[in-house]
């Protein structure tokens, strides 16, 4: 029998080229597999967790306390309490506002500690931001005693962006200086701008802006709040004054 060498040569060649092929085929359709996203996957959407629910990839929100505060007179020291969320102040969780102690710290409760019987309570029972806060005292020097503290206070989410910061309606609460009677003194509608506290007469004077009013060039009003009262805070001047002051305007 004749051997056909060119014969076999094609022969090996083609098969050789043949399975170069599939080889090749099989590999392109592994690689492609790999980098398809599976079912699984491509219909997972992370979600963020909610301001008081860290998510799956953010540590939980850590207490950072305060160095205390005395509350002249008595026998209470207050520590602030701010929020630590993601390793950074107010991060993640929508805290952002101004604390007494330090400029840009969310500080959104208080712990008062009676030194003596060394018993704590909290000022808050919900989530809040304090955007700032005052020990009123009466006297100077070493006789100051303080009569109450005033809180402004943000603790509803009125703008609906999911989080508390200073851009949502704020309220003005009083409390005595070992942190309880808690009563908001703000009536509905008004945004305080500053107070102003006199002690000869134990009384704090807000002054106040309607809400929605720019804040310059819009009408005022100066509100009375008594400390040993639980009347929110009323207008200074009668209504019978303002209205007589106001006609002025006209004339």
């Amino acid at each position: 029998m004749r051997f056909d060498l060119d014969r076999y040569n094609r022969v090996v060649w083609g098969l050789l080229g043949t399975l170069a092929l599939i080889g090749l085929a099989l590999l392109l359709v592994t690689g492609a597999v790999s980098l398809w996203p599976s079912r699984h996957l491509a219909g997972t959407i992370p979600t963020q967790g909610a301001p008081d629910q860290p998510g799956p990839d953010l540590p939980a929100p850590s207490l950072r306390l305060g160095l205390p505060e005395p509350v002249p007179g008595t026998e209470f020291v207050l520590i602030p309490v701010e929020a630590l969320v993601d390793g950074r102040r107010g991060g993640g969780g929508g805290f952002s506002g101004y604390s007494k102690g330090e400029s840009g710290a969310p500080l959104f409760n208080m712990v008062f500690l009676n030194t003596r019987t060394r018993t704590t309570h909290a000022l808050l029972a919900r989530k809040a931001l304090i955007t700032r806060y005052e020990v009123l005292e009466d006297g100077h020097g070493n006789a100051a005693k303080a009569a109450a503290l005033v809180l402004r206070v943000v603790d509803a989410d009125t703008n609906r962006n999911g989080r508390l910061d200073d851009e949502d309606a704020e309220k003005v609460y009083l409390c005595d200086p070992s942190g309880k009677d808690l009563r908001e003194i703000l009536p509905a509608g008004a945004i305080c701008e500053r107070w102003q506290y006199e002690p000869g007469r134990r009384t704090l004077y807000l002054l106040t802006r309607p809400q929605g009013e720019a804040l310059h060039g819009g009408p005022r009003d100066v509100l009375a709040a008594a400390l040993g009262s639980r009347q929110p805070a009323e207008p200074l001047l009668p209504k019978e004054q303002s209205d007589s002051l106001r006609a002025l305007l006209h004339h």
